[in-house]
């Protein structure tokens, strides 16, 4: 929930600052948000809701010797996926944006900015990966 908000500040913030460059800011900020979202959604996201019933259960049966232990396991599972995936991106982050927004479509220097947004923010988009599960299981206590 609180990487939630944080990540919608983040974004009206970025759009405001991209706003002030120029309108296709806005645009290569979006396309590169949502190219970066896909292995945290697909992988993090997955892994923490296939945790939930049993951090639930865990947290109502006061046990956390049990309850760290599948935070861990969730936690480390959704480390060892989503980094790799998020690294091999930032590497390839030119080729990709020209696989997923079609190269004959999507001009070449909305190509080049949309792959420096994406690398720009790897960072924030590494931190945004454990999010998921650690949300979770601070609702759960």
């Amino acid at each position: 929930m609180f990487s939630t908000a944080v990540s919608q500040i983040s974004m009206v913030i970025n759009n405001s600052l991209a706003i002030l460059i120029s309108t296709s800011a806005v645009i290569y900020i979006r396309f590169a948000d949502q190219l970066q979202a896909f292995p945290v959604n697909l992988l993090g996201a997955s892994i923490a809701l296939a945790a939930l019933p049993s951090l639930s259960f865990e947290s109502q049966d006061k046990d956390l010797s049990a309850f760290k232990g599948t935070f861990l396991n969730s936690f480390f599972q959704i480390m060892f996926l989503t980094v790799p995936a998020s690294v091999i991106l930032l590497v390839l982050r030119v080729p990709a944006v020209r696989l997923v927004y079609g190269a004959s479509k999507f001009p070449w220097p909305a190509t080049i900015e949309t792959a420096t947004i994406l690398g720009i923010f790897f960072p924030i988009y590494i931190y945004s990966e454990r999010c998921a599960v650690v949300d979770s299981c601070f609702l759960r206590l």
